[in-house]
């Protein structure tokens, strides 16, 4: 079985290749299905030849433009689609261009950082995520054992093929053995699903430094925007954590729409965030908190973090070793060690403070407790135990907290919207649940320390007048992105609004979870609202609030709180 993996980065133009006035054109097709492609230059069409290795990339000369030049789909008894614009002339061959873009690169306003980067981090150099570029993944396979993986979408399934290739304009690579499997848990249910891409260890080259890599299908988030927001948000703050773009991504014949794309917290990721790719770094062991599972429930058992004296009370899937330590095979006696220093560490003592600093990098769990408030994050740590990590650190033989999974944020979620926007931070539903962050806010070091970190990013990051530029300059950036991919089929299974549970996924029961936000998230009208609305809002559905509606909200009741609370302004 084989497959073809590629992706293009359109940043890089490639060096002329003109003979005389003649140049090289090249373009993308998102189309599917079988046609052949021409550029139009200064309104005569010039055919353009299918790639052999590339199905969807079609290249060919043909002379350069005086006036302007656009790409056609010639697609037989169907007709002739002609892009309604047209490109600028150039001197030079195009890059690899795409079919009904009008850019290769968009420009994006920056999130300026408001934090140094946690002292942790190394993270090597990589174009892997290009801001203001939206690549295509082609995926080929075959097709039988990637529909039986759709249709049985609960089951564990990874299909392995044989060939991968990388093609931007400046570079070719070809890697051998990939596989690719659906990602999540109730996620699967929905009609666009996420997948996992991993390259196998023997690759020589792996994907610009990393080999397991995440495609998220937006499914929650008719907004498409809530997650790079908040990668964008975590990264300004200096947070350890993959960083996140989008990509186009075709599978066989078919279109499957626009997705997240960011990497897994597994090989060489570790490496890469804290050893700028050093692959001699010895590293720790990586633990994810993952709510629990069927087993553990049965035990009581949540990723909660806190402290069970049986041990195996940890191996029963609410916890998972993602990544051993080097030269060995992890166990869960170290997390159990952990936890049990949580309950028994100091609080008030005068050494309090060293003797937390050298178990937990604390200043990583503040800064992601923070964030975990004001972005609303209703499948986090303090709601639900889940989309977490703790990681090892050998230089600094301490653990690392890191946050995961950002697509049920910003009012996106199960948890009552109003309990989220309070402004008193105290006020966030699962706060005094946690063992973790119960036993901090008894160290007033870093009760303060909290508070501090919240104002600040509050004021200098996370409201409107910060990131509302950056908001509309993505949403112009995927526009067109998003309406060809609410115009595809999908590959997974019917979704049917107001049903969100199947019985072989464990039902959601916390004290966080709000019935009425859970049922309106999964409600007919959280799905059809319009991405204008999804962004802006007011949308009328506490499950879903506009993006900006919530950052409003938050940022406003946050700063009222704080003037109230301490009777001068902050």
């Amino acid at each position: 079985m084989r497959i073809t993996f590629i992706v293009f980065a359109l940043a890089v133009v490639v060096s002329a290749s003109s003979t005389g006035d003649q140049i090289t054109y090249s373009v993308v097709s998102l189309t599917g299905g079988k046609h052949s492609m021409s550029v139009v230059v200064d309104n005569v069409p010039y055919p353009l030849s299918q790639s052999p290795k590339v199905p969807i990339l079609y290249t060919g000369t043909a002379p350069k433009a005086a006036k302007g030049y656009s790409y056609a789909i010639n697609a037989g008894t169907n007709g002739t689609r002609v892009e309604p614009f047209s490109r600028k002339q150039t001197s030079e061959s195009t890059p690899n261009e795409t079919f009904g873009r009008q850019w290769n690169t968009f420009p994006l306003s920056k999130v300026e950082p408001i934090l140094p980067p946690l002292p942790a981090i190394n993270r090597v150099e990589s174009p892997l995520h290009i801001d203001g570029e939206i690549p295509t993944i082609y995926l080929s396979g075959n097709q039988t054992a990637l529909d039986n993986m759709h249709t049985n979408s609960m089951e564990d399934i990874s299909v392995s093929f044989s060939h991968v290739l990388l093609n931007s304009p400046h570079d070719v690579q070809s890697f051998s053995d990939i596989e690719i499997g659906l990602s999540g848990h109730s996620s699967r249910l929905f009609e666009k699903v996420s997948y996992n891409l991993k390259l196998k260890k023997k690759a020589k080259n792996h994907l610009y430094g990393y080999r397991r890599l995440k495609l998220r299908a937006l499914a929650t988030d008719q907004s498409y925007i809530r997650e790079i927001i908040g990668y964008d948000v975590m990264k300004s703050v200096g947070i350890a954590s993959t960083e996140y773009s989008y990509v186009r991504v075709i599978l066989n014949d078919k279109p499957l729409g626009l997705f997240g794309f960011l990497e897994a917290y597994q090989n060489p990721w570790i490496q890469n965030e804290f050893a700028n790719g050093d692959i001699n770094y010895k590293q720790g062991i990586l633990y994810q908190g993952k709510y629990r599972t069927t087993e553990s429930l049965l035990a009581g058992v949540i990723s909660d973090l806190s402290y069970y004296p049986n041990i195996t009370n940890y191996a029963l899937g609410a916890y998972n070793i993602k990544a051993n330590p080097a030269n060995s095979i992890g166990d869960y006696r170290p997390l159990m060690e952990f936890t049990k220093f949580i309950k028994d560490a100091p609080t008030t003592t005068p050494d309090a403070v060293q003797i937390w600093q050298s178990n937990l990098d604390v200043e990583s769990f503040l800064r992601c407790i923070a964030l975990e408030i004001l972005v609303g994050y209703s499948d986090g740590y303090l709601t639900m135990s889940n989309n977490y990590y703790l990681y090892y650190e050998t230089k600094a033989k301490r653990y690392i907290y890191l946050p995961s999974d950002l697509d049920l944020i910003m009012g996106s979620g199960f948890v009552s919207t109003i309990s989220m926007t309070t402004g008193n931070y105290s006020d966030f539903p699962g706060f005094h649940l946690r063992p973790l962050t119960n036993k901090l806010m008894q160290v007033p070091t870093f009760k303060a320390r909290l508070e501090e970190l919240i104002v600040k990013v509050t004021k200098e990051l996370f409201n409107l007048k910060t990131l509302d530029k950056r908001i509309d300059d993505v949403v112009r950036m995927i526009t067109e992105d998003v309406a060809w991919d609410q115009a595809l089929p999908r590959m997974g299974k019917k979704f049917i609004p107001g049903s969100n549970s199947d019985s072989r996924v464990p039902k959601l029961t916390s004290p966080t979870i709000d019935a009425e936000t859970q049922k309106d998230l999964y409600s007919k009208g959280s799905y059809s609202l319009s991405f204008k609305d999804a962004v802006n809002g007011p949308t009328g559905h506490i499950a879903s609030p506009g993006v900006k509606e919530f950052i409003k909200w938050q940022s406003e009741n946050t700063m009222n709180f704080w003037r109230n609370t301490t009777g001068k302004g902050v």
